[in-house]
């Protein structure tokens, strides 16, 4: 389903109300991001202008550039099986709760950044997701600013 003309918040009530599962993906005329649900939950995001979860990590301190690179790349030899936070998880470099506070504000700053966006062309592909975590942005805080 593609749509023009409709608000991001009116699709986000939608997804929540039906609690959908799926991959909404999002395009003005410059730009494309990507917002992920499982039963009407957010657990993912990817906006043009979002930060990564390694690029805030090394901002924080917690790692350096050089040990960013390594697990990246240790992470692709292994397939991409493991997401970056729970490798820095298992090298104890980060905890859990840090992990979830910095996956929040990236599933919290690519919805502010769509909102900005004009004239949005959408289309949703319900599909069945497979979280990796418990992390996610709850339909009532994920509605809150409309």
């Amino acid at each position: 389903m593609q749509q023009r003309g409709i608000l991001l918040n009116d699709i986000l009530s939608i997804i929540a109300a039906k609690k959908l599962g799926g991959i909404l993906t999002l395009e003005n005329q410059m730009h494309l991001g990507t917002l992920t649900f499982k039963d009407g939950l957010l657990i993912g995001a990817q906006s043009p202008y979002g930060q990564k979860l390694g690029d805030i990590v090394v901002a924080q301190g917690r790692i350096d550039s050089e040990l960013l690179l390594k697990t990246v790349e240790m992470q692709k030899r292994e397939g991409d099986k493991e997401p970056l936070g729970a490798l820095f998880i298992r090298m104890g470099k980060v905890s859990f709760d840090e992990v979830k506070d910095i996956v929040t504000f990236q599933l919290e700053d690519a919805l502010k950044i769509f909102r900005k966006w004009l004239n949005i062309t959408f289309s949703f592909s319900p599909i069945n997701i497979t979280p990796v975590d418990s992390i996610c942005l709850k339909p009532k805080k994920y509605l809150a600013n409309l």
